[in-house]
């Protein structure tokens, strides 16, 4: 499309004029987690979706694995404290009835246990959250388009723009208010302001349809 603008100066009539393409007012991207692996892609470049329409899916049966073992895991290290807790208890039993001069000796052993079981704790507890994570993860493993409009592009492979910036796994461009998208020059731009009126053009045809 082409944005004439128009302007009057010494009662001369002048039109300057500047290219664009029109473009909906809104793109929603969709990144994917590089951490997991897309099973299956629903949707291909010039679909129409509309809110809650599954876009693509995560593999699940690779993040069962994960939560399975994430799960022994945590097992292991509850079973470790247990076994820690009742090395603590034997150790604290032995210092009673210990002479004198053991008794150091049982309060550094007691202590470095004691140690080992705060590390443990945390140990499980950030085990616990990546297990939140996997069972959240597994809940969501369709992605749902949040718009209604159109794929834009789907990237199965990582690409990057004209920039060098990472594209998103796929983009949608929204449906409803458009806007027309264009240039200008260090030359021209002084006479362009906020709110000015302008008159579109479309040219779909040998002959120009005025949109304005």
């Amino acid at each position: 499309s082409t944005l004439m603008r128009s302007s009057a100066a010494s009662d001369v009539y002048k039109r300057q004029r500047f290219s664009g393409v029109v473009e909906p007012q809104a793109t929603y991207e969709i990144k994917k987690d590089d951490t997991k692996t897309v099973a299956e892609i629903y949707v291909s470049e010039g679909d129409q979706v509309t809110p809650g329409d599954a876009l693509f899916r995560y593999d699940t049966e690779e993040m069962q694995m994960s939560l399975d073992q994430a799960e022994l895991d945590l097992e292991s290290i509850s079973n470790t404290i247990t076994t820690l807790e009742n090395q603590k208890d034997d150790l604290e039993k032995e210092k009673k009835q210990a002479s004198k001069d053991e008794q150091y000796s049982y309060t550094v052993q007691i202590q470095a246990v004691e140690l080992q079981i705060k590390t443990e704790e945390y140990n499980a507890e950030t085990k616990e959250q990546e297990i939140d994570k996997l069972e959240e993860s597994l809940q969501n493993a369709e992605v749902y388009s949040e718009v209604e409009g159109v794929v834009k592009e789907v990237n199965e492979t990582p690409a990057t723009d004209a920039n060098g910036q990472p594209k998103p796994f796929i983009s949608v461009l929204s449906s409803g208010q458009f806007r027309v998208k264009g240039t200008v020059s260090e030359l021209n731009i002084g006479s362009l302001y906020q709110g000015q009126a302008v008159t579109c053009l479309l040219y779909t045809s040998p002959s120009p349809r005025d949109t304005r």
